[in-house]
């Protein structure tokens, strides 16, 4: 068998005087309908944040980079402040736990975005999700780089209790490769990146939303590590044109635009 070749390193151009001037902001591809930079303006987030940055116009500018390697983004690419703010992520209950990596090292700003986090199972292995109890012993599907809090908030304990074992391969469509495998009974992923995937996949017929509750409802937002000297000023720029699109009813014409096409796929 032909040896697995190395992936490649991640590499971060270092820019000039100009544009480390300006506020740079990371994001990343493959997030249906979220971000990606195949879809119109790079998806509805990408959208609003946009929008919000021109309607802040800071003086010093601002630019949008796209780095697909989600791992590398609150360490290495926003820790060492290589990138200043980055979109879009969850944020866990940090009320509840403090101590969780992102609540302990990010700031957030007010959610752009609420979506459901569905558990997609295999029709011929179905299960559902009520409560802890259905899920005990199972093997679930996350991809690398994304949250995994949503198994341990509120108490549920799931991960580090061993109630659950969870695989990270590198991306959605691994994650649904291995469950029409049989590798996995299920994968957390939000209820739009699912249904597009899956559709994309061509597994309609195959892969379903497990019956019962969804795993939780999540906020997308936009970040900054706490480790940023000028953090809480960056992410105040953002917040302030946020706040100016949802007041002009901008905001709210990007969802509808977005959207609009993203129901139509189902």
């Amino acid at each position: 068998m032909a040896a697995t070749p190395e992936p490649a390193a991640l590499v971060v151009a270092p820019g000039n005087a100009a544009s480390r001037r300006k506020i740079n902001i990371l994001t990343g591809s493959d997030f249906w309908p979220f971000t990606d930079k195949d879809l119109p303006e790079g998806g509805v987030l990408a959208h609003v944040v946009l929008a919000s940055m021109e309607a802040a116009d800071p003086a010093q500018g601002f630019a949008i980079h796209w780095v697909d390697d989600w791992a590398s983004h609150h360490e290495l690419l926003l820790s060492n402040a290589l990138l200043d703010i980055g979109f879009p992520w969850f944020r866990p209950d940090c009320e509840a736990d403090p101590v969780t990596y992102r609540c302990a090292n990010l700031i957030f700003s007010e959610s752009m975005f609420e979506v459901l986090m569905l558990l997609f199972v295999d029709k011929a292995r179905p299960i559902a999700f009520n409560g802890a109890d259905d899920l005990q012993g199972r093997v679930l599907c996350r991809p690398a780089g994304y949250s995994t809090y949503i198994f341990d908030q509120d108490g549920r304990n799931w991960l580090r209790g061993g109630l659950i074992t969870l695989k990270t391969p590198a991306s959605p469509g691994d994650c649904l490769r291995l469950l029409s495998e049989g590798e996995v009974d299920g994968v957390v992923l939000n209820e739009f990146l699912g249904r597009g995937k899956i559709k994309e996949m061509g597994l309609q017929d195959r892969v379903v939303v497990a019956q019962g509750q969804p795993i939780s409802v999540d906020g997308n937002h936009m970040v900054v590590h706490k480790s940023h000297p000028q953090g809480r000023e960056l992410l105040a720029v953002f917040e302030r044109g946020l706040a100016q699109i949802k007041a002009n009813g901008s905001y709210q014409r990007i969802i509808d635009e977005h959207m609009t096409r993203v129901w139509a796929e189902f």
